[in-house]
């Protein structure tokens, strides 16, 4: 927490996305600038947190849940044109992957990704 805010000039992030859940939210969200958003589209963790009514009210904080509905049920046909202009928004995405790790090799993988980013991903074989 305390990093996050140095580096932010003790102003605190503008926005977070959890995939994980757990008490790294918490901390988190005791990061956030005012105005921030949370977007929670995971819950990896099944250790809970708790915050205080002022962690969310002074901060103007916005918690918005992410799921994909189509787990649940097919995209309806007006759901086509959009789902086609994503499809070509991400058609040229490219990602280098610039090694394999296991999990226990985590060390390796932050230090790469952080140093030589212009390298590309890094990614966990499990």
């Amino acid at each position: 927490m305390q990093r996050i805010m140095e580096i932010t000039g003790n102003k605190g992030v503008n926005g977070i996305i959890d995939n994980v859940g757990g008490p790294v939210t918490g901390e988190l969200i005791r990061c956030i600038d005012f105005g921030g958003k949370l977007i929670i589209n995971g819950g990896m963790s099944a250790e809970k947190y708790s915050l205080h009514n002022f962690d969310i009210l002074l901060n103007g904080l916005q918690i918005e849940p992410h799921v994909y509905r189509y787990f649940f049920t097919p995209p309806l046909p007006e759901d086509i044109t959009m789902l086609k202009e994503i499809a070509e928004m991400s058609a040229g995405f490219v990602s280098t992957v610039s090694g394999k790790h296991a999990l226990g090799d985590f060390k390796t993988a932050i230090g790469e990704s952080v140093r030589f980013p212009e390298k590309g991903k890094h990614i966990f074989c499990m």
